[in-house]
C-alpha cells in the first residue's frame, strides 16, 4: 500500500468504509440490458470515499 495525501492506493479494497482509498482487484462491470440485448463494460465503481478500478488487461475480466 501506499498513501498520498490522505488517499491509500491499494491491490484489494479494505473493509473500512470511511477509509479514502483507490484499489483494484474486483474489476468491477456494468451490465445494461435493453431491447434484448446485454452490454457488459468495464467500470470505476465508489460509495463516496473509495474507488474501484476496472481491469485494463484483457484477461482480468471485469
Amino acid at each position: 500500500t501506499l498513501t498520498i495525501c490522505g488517499v491509500t492506493l491499494r491491490h484489494e479494497p479494505s473493509d473500512n468504509e470511511l477509509s479514502r482509498e483507490i484499489a483494484g482487484h474486483l474489476h468491477p462491470v456494468a451490465r445494461i440490458a435493453r431491447r434484448g440485448a446485454v452490454i457488459r463494460r468495464r467500470c470505476f465503481a465508489t460509495d463516496g470515499n473509495r474507488l474501484v478500478m476496472p481491469a485494463f488487461g484483457a484477461y482480468a475480466g471485469g
